[in-house]
Parts: structure tokens; C-alpha cells; sequence
């Protein structure tokens, strides 16, 4: 049977209808997804009651700022951005010595168009009325910090996970920068503590009349005396020399003799094995040549198992690794501090650390320095520990009459004068002259402080003992 053309023209579907169903469609196939894509997303954690709180609190007692503040809360704290503002406000009107009340703090935000933001001053007088009491303003504060705390770590994750996707980056540049990222959180966690301008002049002058105050000795009393009692926190000291000079063992007599003081210490030797290195600290604190655990007498050999015994309580731990990478060294000293409350380190030396792979591929050893020296200032100052770090000097020192080193002699990089708060070379005549060295030179050592940021330089006097590698007092300074 055979249908005519208008049997077929109203079997036909009109092509409004057509692309009407396919829109259809389309906005369905959208509110799915949408839908889907809703169930699926978080809200970052915040405490929108406490924030309130928090302000409520204030507005009814101001005494409650300092107790806030003190607990760490900041108005980048605050989810809620009006709460944030009004926060920003409060302690605006605080600073500038002003009431902290309803009425100034709506006058202030009018005062910097900001009113409007926060839902004029209504939204202001209720938070006023929300408190029948102040009592658990400090409460209310933490809790708002730990969900602050919260969102960090969440964004600090995103973007390590964004940065492995990316592979634009080795993964130890990445895993510095979590650390960094995790330890800033972790960090934000101390309280502040606020003081006033009598408290700040009252520590300046102490630090006048007891200017060794907060210092690490070195246990070279000479020395310590010319640095102001010793190495402070956040400082970076570098100690450079030629081969045999004897720096190695300058740092590792100096860590021994803090940890002595119940101050851990971590020294990271990339070059010399830590039993040679134990055994020389048991030497030095036996005050023998390591040589006699063979050929000394009983009474040495028993000098020196006395010492081991002293030693292995220090808290002094050694990290014996070669080809260590400034990313892993950064990385071991965050957790060591971290566990160990590490309060003192010292690395054996500058020059065998790797930096970063763009700087190691193109063969350029004075940025590469540079950047690591930059960067161990950077630890020390995040950290607040003195940070001691062994270099070596260019072999422009062999080539002159007086081979005392200069800063020029820093080798690889003019970055570490930069960087250094403290620079110490050492140098011995007795290693030049050799036989004809004179007698009142030989077994002296020159600690030259080349540089010092809060006090002098100049040269100081100290015996040394080649056999023992030891630098003690004993030469008139």
C-alpha cells in the first residue's frame, strides 16, 4: 500500500520541535551534572557560630581582644569575610586607642566604605546583642583557628597534589615546598605574645649589659668572648679554611661542647664517616690522640672508655651521608628539630651539598652555591637555631706570600659573604712554614672573624693540637 505525499508530511517531525527536545535535553543532561557535581563538593571547614562568638564577645568586653590575640586569632582567620572585616575594624579602632564598642567600630568601617560589605550596622549591634557573656571568648578563638588551621592544610594539599600533576618540578623541589608549606601551618599554631615598647627597651638593655644573653658558647672562651658570648639563634655561621687547617674538627669540638650543655645538636658530615668522627670526639673529650686506642697505655686506654661513656649520652646526633642534596639536608634538619628539638647543627661542608638540578645541569656552581647559602640562611632564621656551615677556599690562598685567607678566597660564590652573619677562617703558620716554622708559631691557630654582623672583627689566638685535632685555650690572645 502505497502512502501519499501528505500521509508522509504528517508523519514528519517539525524542526522547531527537533531542536526544541534536543535543548531539552541538553539543560537536563546539565542539571544532572550539576546535581551530581553538588553532592560531590565539601564546604571548608568553619565555625560560623564561634566566629560570631568571637566578635559578640568582644563588642561586650574589650578586654577580650588581648585574650583573642593572644590565642593566635587574626582576621584572615575568620571564613566568614564580613567577620574578618569587622575583626579588621575592632582592632583598628584598638591601635588608634579608640572605644571598642558598637558605635566605633560602625564608624570606623563607614569611615572606609565598608559598611555596606558587612551588613550595616545592624549586622553589627546583633552581634553586640549575641553574648550574655564574654567568659569563653579564648575558647571560641581557638576553635576558629583550628578550622583556619584546617583550610591551610587543605590548601596547602591541593596544591601539592596540582604541582605532582604539573611534573614541572623534581620531586624533591615539591616535597621542600610541602615541608615548608606544612611546617608554616604547623608553626601558626604558636600563640602570640604582645608587648609593649617599656618590654621591648627593657630586653635592649639587658642585651647591653649582658649582651652573651641568648647566645650558644662555643666553649673557647677567647673566642666566645669576641663573638659576644657565642652563636646566636637564626644565625649562620661559616667557617672556612684550606684542606688540613682543621675546621672539621673546630665544629665538631664546638657541637660536642653544646650538646654538653644539654643543647642538642646535629652535625651532618658528607664527607668523613661518622665512626672516624665519633672517635675523634672521644678522643678530644679524653683529650688523647685517637691513636691510643692501640698504642696507649691502660691508663689511656681507660681514659678513653670513659670518655666513650660520656659521649654516647650527649645529645649530639651524627648524620654521615655523601652526595646529599640541599632539598634532603633542609628536609633531615625540619625533622630533627621537629623530634629531637635540635637546637644547634653543623654541615662538613657547603660545597658537597647538590642544589638545584637547572642550576647542577648547567654546570653553574656559583649560583648553585649561592642559592644553598641563601637558603641555609632562610633554615637557620625559620628554624631559630644557629646553623654552622663548613667551606672550602679557592686555591688563590696558595698563591700568595701571606696565606692568611681574605673573602675573596671563598670559593665558588661571593653569595656566602652575603649571606653570613658570622665568617671564620682558620689558619695555621705551622702547616706553611713546615721546619721553619718559628717556636713561639708552632701549634698556634688563627681564628680570623672576617665578618660580623653585631660586633667585630679581629683575630683570635688558640692552641692547637695536630694529633688530637683540638683547638684549645692556652695562647695569649
Amino acid at each position: 500500500m502505497r502512502h501519499s505525499v501528505d500521509d508522509e508530511a504528517e508523519d514528519l517531525v517539525p524542526l522547531g520541535d527537533v531542536l526544541d527536545a534536543v535543548d531539552d535535553g541538553k539543560r537536563a543532561a546539565a542539571r544532572n551534572a550539576a546535581s551530581s557535581l553538588l553532592s560531590t563538593m565539601r564546604t571548608p571547614p568553619h565555625a560560623m557560630d564561634a566566629e560570631r562568638c568571637v566578635i559578640g564577645a568582644i563588642l561586650l568586653n574589650p578586654a577580650c581582644l588581648l585574650d583573642v590575640q593572644v590565642a593566635g586569632l587574626r582576621p584572615a582567620d575568620m571564613y566568614h569575610k564580613a567577620h574578618a572585616t569587622m575583626f579588621e575594624a575592632i582592632e583598628a579602632c584598638a591601635d588608634a586607642g579608640e572605644p571598642i564598642d558598637a558605635l566605633c567600630v560602625v564608624e570606623k568601617l563607614r569611615k572606609s566604605n565598608k559598611l555596606d560589605a558587612v551588613g550595616g550596622a545592624a549586622a553589627v549591634a546583633s552581634l553586640a546583642a549575641l553574648m550574655p557573656t564574654s567568659a569563653h571568648a579564648t575558647a571560641y578563638a581557638q576553635l576558629v583557628r583550628e578550622k583556619a588551621q584546617l583550610r591551610a592544610l587543605i590548601d596547602v594539599s591541593t596544591k601539592i597534589v596540582e604541582a605532582a600533576y604539573a611534573q614541572t618540578k623534581s620531586p624533591s623541589d615539591i616535597i621542600e615546598a610541602a615541608e615548608r608549606a606544612v611546617l608554616a601551618v604547623s608553626s601558626s599554631t604558636a600563640t602570640v605574645e604582645h608587648v609593649d615598647r617599656k618590654s621591648i627597651v627593657e630586653e635592649i638593655l639587658r642585651d647591653i649589659d649582658q649582651p652573651e644573653v641568648g647566645k650558644v658558647p662555643l666553649g673557647l672562651p677567647s673566642l666566645d668572648r669576641r663573638l659576644g658570648g657565642g652563636i646566636g639563634a637564626g644565625e649562620l655561621v661559616v667557617v672556612a679554611a684550606r684542606p688540613s687547617m682543621g675546621k672539621s674538627g673546630l665544629a665538631m669540638q664546638a657541637m660536642g661542647h653544646i650538646a654538653d650543655q644539654g643543647l642538642a645538636c646535629a652535625f651532618y658530615s658528607l664527607e668523613m664517616k661518622g665512626k672516624p668522627l665519633l672517635r675523634r670526639e672521644i678522643a678530644n673529650k679524653a683529650q688523647l690522640s685517637a691513636k691510643k686506642w692501640r698504642s696507649g697505655t691502660n691508663e689511656q686506654r681507660g681514659a678513653l672508655a670513659r670518655a666513650a661513656g660520656d659521649v654516647s649520652e650527649r645529645p649530639l646526633h651524627i648524620i654521615d651521608r655523601s652526595g646529599m642534596s640541599f632539598h634532603e639536608l633542609a628536609s633531615s634538619i625540619r625533622r630533627y628539630v621537629s623530634r629531637e628539638g635540635v637546637g644547634a647543627v653543623a654541615i662538613d661542608y657547603l660545597q658537597l651539598l647538590s642544589g638545584s638540578d637547572v642550576h647542577r645541569r648547567n654546570g653553574d656552581k656559583n649560583n648553585e652555591v649561592a642559592e644553598m647559602s641563601k637558603g641555609l640562611k632562610s633554615l637557620a632564621g625559620e628554624l631559630s637555631i644557629p646553623v654552622i656551615v663548613l667551606s672550602q677556599l679557592n686555591r688563590g690562598v696558595e698563591s700568595r706570600t701571606d696565606k692568611r685567607p681574605m673573602m675573596s678566597d671563598l670559593r665558588d660564590s661571593g653569595a656566602i659573604e652575603q649571606d653570613a652573619d658570622v665568617i671564620l677562617f682558620l689558619y695555621r703558620p705551622e702547616y706553611y712554614l713546615r721546619e721553619s716554622c718559628p717556636r713561639d708559631l708552632q701549634g698556634v691557630a688563627e681564628v680570623i672573624i672576617a665578618k660580623q654582623r653585631e660586633g667585630d672583627t679581629g683575630t683570635v689566638q688558640l692552641g692547637f693540637k695536630r694529633d688530637e685535632v683540638r683547638f684549645y685555650e692556652g695562647v695569649a690572645p
